[in-house]
């Protein structure tokens, strides 16, 4: 069991964390609208609600290790959880929660709920397949057609251009495409053994037919998964941990080889790479960050300090001022602040959080420090409130002040 793995750098990396050093999370997701409330899934306790930002927790019902939990775009009151006991409802933005019918043949693992009709779901079983409901979830039928009866499908991709798109990689059998939402899956190919194997499923967010996929190494493909195209790779080792696609450019895309300390980048949706001598750390990078406001800015988090780009990539400058002391230039974390893209926040080795006003020219530690949190903040999120969150596998702590005051969200409750 990994515990509960988050990603701030669209799914390029994912981290392990836990709420509580008690009960190991395996599903976490803030209320669409209601500030301050959260809705967790303790493992093997059901769901704790909080609502005042994770200080405090309460039992809000559920049985069993809840694997996922969603709430409907079209009706926020209205929320499903699932695990393998059971698929359950609550109808009062997460306050409590029932159970819907009797599925434990189902083996729930994930869900995803219609945007525009929140009684419209589809459940993902661990042993089953993929299953259908058109009434809030009192009955399901399989939407199987075209895939096998026993899989076990290692990636699923969602196309955001046209919801109709589904994306499955099948382990041992093949890469597979819907476009009904998953009620008939056709299998686009079968000899590509990386790419079946997938870990993400990438795709493009204005042309469905391009992906990017694979395993350690990247795969891209221009017809919607029947071939596919190995990126390059001069070492000869792949390890891909670290990717992001342009918000305003999708046809760039980086990407960090950490076997061979080689990082990429396509500005032509793949078909040729380019390695990005600048940017060259003497060990791994964890993520990148794109300025939202400016796509020409990228920044990255290595075990060298921070690198950051002007040019959209093409060239990298180390910033270290300030990230010299001990293990400060090892980065875990780090995230821009959505209201103030001058501002941004590292996690390092040295259990800091370091801030920099000047967009990475220099830094300085906060006052992080943390009776309950004994290991580095290996996850940072700002808010759009300008609140800085700071995670670890043990615990999480929020600033309210930019980092001039910490609070301790305390695991009371779980």
């Amino acid at each position: 069991y990994l515990g509960f793995l988050r990603s701030e750098d669209s799914n390029a990396t994912w981290i392990q964390s836990r709420a509580s050093s008690e009960t190991e999370g395996t599903a976490l997701i803030p209320h669409p609208s209601i500030a301050g409330r959260i809705l967790y899934g303790g493992g093997g306790e059901g769901i704790f609600i909080s609502g005042d930002s994770g200080q405090t927790w309460n039992v809000a019902g559920g049985v069993g290790r809840i694997r996922d939990i969603r709430f409907a775009p079209s009706n926020i009151d209205i929320g499903y959880a699932v695990s393998v006991e059971g698929l359950f409802k609550t109808s009062d933005a997460g306050e409590t929660w029932s159970e819907i019918g009797s599925h434990e043949d189902l083996s729930g693992w994930a869900l995803a709920i219609d945007p525009s009709d929140e009684d419209v779901l589809y459940l993902g079983s661990s042993s089953r397949g993929m299953f259908k409901s058109t009434n809030g979830g009192l009955s399901f039928s399989e939407i199987n057609t075209g895939i096998p009866l026993s899989i076990n499908a290692s990636a699923i991709g969602i196309s955001s251009s046209n919801p109709d798109v589904y994306y499955s990689s099948i382990s041992g059998v093949g890469f597979f495409r819907s476009t009904d939402r998953g009620y008939t899956w056709h299998q686009q190919s079968t000899s590509y053994t990386a790419v079946n194997e997938s870990q993400y499923i990438l795709v493009d967010p204005t042309n469905d037919d391009v992906l990017y996929a694979g395993f350690d190494e990247i795969y891209i493909s221009t017809d919607a998964g029947v071939t596919w195209a190995l990126s390059e790779d001069p070492s000869g080792t792949n390890y891909f941990q670290a990717a992001s696609i342009d918000p305003e450019n999708p046809l760039h895309v980086i990407a960090a080889d950490n076997n061979s300390l080689v990082t990429y980048q396509t500005f032509d949706g793949g078909d040729t790479w380019e390695t990005i001598a600048s940017l060259s750390p003497s060990s791994y990078i964890y993520g990148f960050v794109f300025d939202p406001t400016d796509s020409n800015v990228v920044y990255a988090s290595t075990y060298d300090h921070v690198w950051k780009s002007a040019d959209n990539g093409l060239t990298w400058v180390e910033k270290e001022t300030g990230l010299t002391t001990g293990l400060d230039n090892q980065i875990d974390a780090l995230a821009i602040d959505p209201t103030d893209t001058s501002i941004l926040y590292a996690g390092t080795r040295a259990d800091h959080v370091m801030k920099s006003i000047d967009a990475g020219e220099s830094w300085s530690a906060t006052t992080y420090v943390s009776d309950n949190i004994t290991t580095s903040p290996n996850q940072i999120l700002v808010d759009t409130n300008g609140v800085v969150y700071a995670f670890n596998t043990y615990g999480w702590e929020k600033s309210e002040t930019r980092g001039d005051t910490w609070e301790t969200l305390s695991t009371e409750g779980l």
